[in-house]
Formats: C-alpha cells, sequence, structure tokens
C-alpha cells in the first residue's frame, strides 16, 4: 500500500485543495470515482465506506478504492452496521436498519461530490446525535458553490435523496446524466425547464441555431418589405381615389349649370379646391393636397395665395416621421418662392 501512495502521488483532498481544479476538472474526477464503483459493482461488490480518505487520485487523474474492510456482496441481505464508517458519510439506511443497495453507494458517492464541488462536507455538525437525525431527515448544508448550477445540484440532490427508491437506480444512470450536462444536454434529476433547456439546444447546435435565426430574419425582412409594398401600393390607390373624387367635386361646383354661368378661371377653380380641402377628414391626405394646391398657386403666380397652403402641409410634415426628404425639400422650396415673392 504505501508503494501505491508513491505511485499516486495526489491524495483526493490535497489535489482538490489547490488551485488548479476548474469545475470541468471536478466533473471528471467525480465521473472517474463513479466509473470506479461503477466497476465494483460490475464485480458485484459494494465498498459501504466510500468517503475522501479512501479514495486516491493518481497522475493523469487515475482513480483507486482504498479499504474494502466492511463492504460486501451485492446479493447478500446486509443490514445498517453497529460498527465501523465514518458517522458523516454514511447513508441514512445505515441508522433506519435497511438493507444496503448499489443505492447506498450511490449516495455516497453523492457526499464525494458535495465534497469535490462544495469544498467542504454536506453533513458538518459536531454533534455525533445531530449529525445522525440531519443525515435521517436529509438536511444537509445548503448548496454555496454551486447553488446557482440548477442541473449540476439536481444530479447530486437526486444522489444524497434519504429515501432509497428516490435516488439513481444505478451508478450508469448517475454517469449518464454527468454525461448529458458536459453536452449540454438537459438531465434527467432536473425537472424541465424550457427556457434554459431551449437555452441548452442551442449552446449545443451554435450553427444550426444561427442559421435558423438568419432564415427566420430573412423570412420576416421579406414578409415585413411585402407587406410594406402591398401596404403602399394600397395607400396610392386610396390616393388615387381620394383625388379623383376631390377633383370631380371641384369641377362639379364649378359647372356652369350649377354656378348660375360664372366664368370658370383657374383662380376661381384653386379658390373653390381650396374651400374643399378643409372638408378632407384624412391628415395626410389634407397635407398632400395643401402642398399641390400651393405649389398650383405658384404656378399660376399667386404666391401671396400658396403660403398658408404650404405652412399648412409643412406642420404635417414635420410631425410625420415617415414623411420622405424629397416631400419636405419641395415644400421648402416652394415656401422660399413664397417669402421672397
Amino acid at each position: 500500500l504505501l508503494m501505491y501512495y508513491d505511485i499516486f502521488v495526489y491524495l483526493f483532498e490535497n489535489y482538490l485543495d489547490s488551485n488548479e481544479c476548474t469545475l470541468n476538472d471536478r466533473i471528471d474526477i467525480f465521473k472517474r470515482f463513479c466509473e470506479a464503483v461503477r466497476h465494483a459493482h460490475g464485480q458485484l461488490i459494494l465498498h459501504r465506506d466510500l468517503k475522501p480518505s479512501n479514495v486516491i487520485l493518481g497522475e493523469e487523474r487515475s482513480v483507486k478504492l482504498l479499504d474494502f474492510g466492511i463492504g460486501g456482496f451485492i446479493d447478500e441481505s446486509q443490514i445498517g452496521y453497529s460498527e465501523g464508517g465514518t458517522i458523516r458519510y454514511l447513508p441514512p439506511e445505515h441508522f433506519t436498519l435497511q438493507e444496503y443497495s448499489v443505492r447506498s453507494d450511490i449516495y455516497q458517492l453523492g457526499l464525494l461530490g458535495y465534497r469535490i464541488f462544495e469544498g467542504t462536507d454536506a453533513f458538518q455538525d459536531d454533534d455525533k446525535e445531530k449529525t445522525i437525525d440531519n443525515i435521517k431527515l436529509g438536511n444537509l448544508a445548503a448548496w454555496n458553490r454551486i447553488a446557482s448550477n440548477r442541473r449540476l445540484s439536481a444530479i447530486l440532490s437526486k444522489c444524497l435523496q434519504s429515501k432509497l427508491e428516490d435516488r439513481y437506480d444505478t451508478v450508469d444512470a448517475l454517469i449518464i446524466d454527468l454525461d448529458f450536462y458536459k453536452e449540454d444536454k438537459p438531465v434527467k434529476a432536473a425537472k424541465a425547464n424550457w427556457r434554459q433547456d431551449g437555452l441548452l439546444f442551442l449552446k449545443r447546435n451554435k450553427i444550426g441555431a444561427i442559421s435558423a435565426l438568419l432564415l427566420f430574419i430573412l423570412i420576416l425582412g421579406f414578409s415585413i418589405w411585402t407587406s410594406i409594398q402591398s401596404n403602399k401600393k394600397e395607400r396610392e390607390k386610396e390616393y388615387a381615389l381620394a383625388i379623383n373624387n376631390f377633383l370631380t367635386e371641384i369641377f362639379k361646383a364649378n359647372n356652369p349649370n350649377i354656378n348660375l354661368g360664372e366664368p370658370i378661371s383657374a383662380s376661381n377653380l384653386l379658390n373653390n379646391a381650396e374651400a374643399k380641402i378643409s372638408q378632407i377628414p384624412s391628415d395626410e391626405l389634407r397635407a398632400a393636397m395643401n402642398k399641390k394646391l400651393g405649389e398650383l398657386y405658384q404656378y399660376l403666380g399667386l404666391h401671396k395665395e400658396s403660403g398658408a397652403l404650404l405652412e399648412q402641409a409643412l406642420g404635417f410634415y414635420n410631425n410625420d416621421k415617415t414623411a420622405h426628404r424629397i416631400t419636405l425639400s419641395e415644400i421648402y422650396s416652394s415656401l422660399s418662392t413664397y417669402y421672397q415673392g
């Protein structure tokens, strides 16, 4: 055994307490302990006394289990011992006189895992009787280092359930969950959480997720562009219809049969149009007509009459976030002509 220690130079606790152990390192070490116990179970042997002092970690993180002194065969009916074992590393069934089983070793693996990830023991009370009560009731110390690690704390919590039936059935099942954790997959020990499980899926499938996101953005962008174009065409259609109706009403109002035969002039026509603009319910259409009518007044040399119409149009377009710059520049140009005139 002494020669063995010379080969396996790193003792369990000394290695873990060094600064070179990352979370991934600790997961790898814990998994190796689980694999060592699985090997023993494959030989139909229960260890029954798994604790830090009974495992050694060698070069390249090879693991060896020591002290099978109170071990036994899996097919033997073994009730909790009255002697042997370290109190804070014994399973609840040791004190409730239940049979030891594979799940008893899994419980002790959970205690080793707690020590690996939290850096301290799961049961820390110095009073022996209180420690035994805590073990039977499952009152282990609160998670600290991995409190926010939902999946990892769930794996260890499943190992450390007070009831035998609530623990993993086999060490294989525990190792599978550890592999799922390392592969960014949901673990069986943790309750389903669609948000976090969804994030894990995206993490596992970064390229596919990014490609799908880009495709979605392209489709969404095309849909929005199509909708804008459709809305634009619909608005243009409404504009054309409104202008057609507007002009029809203007010319009807200037029909010689209606205006008692008075001669029709361009200025009269525009004056009648200006009176009709105020009746247009749409602010946008009213602004467009004010702009056009103001430009027509200027075309006829009636600069004075164009000012109020252009000012009203400018007031609307200055407050319209969607107003085209060309439209605004045209209004400013016409207003400059009005002020110069």
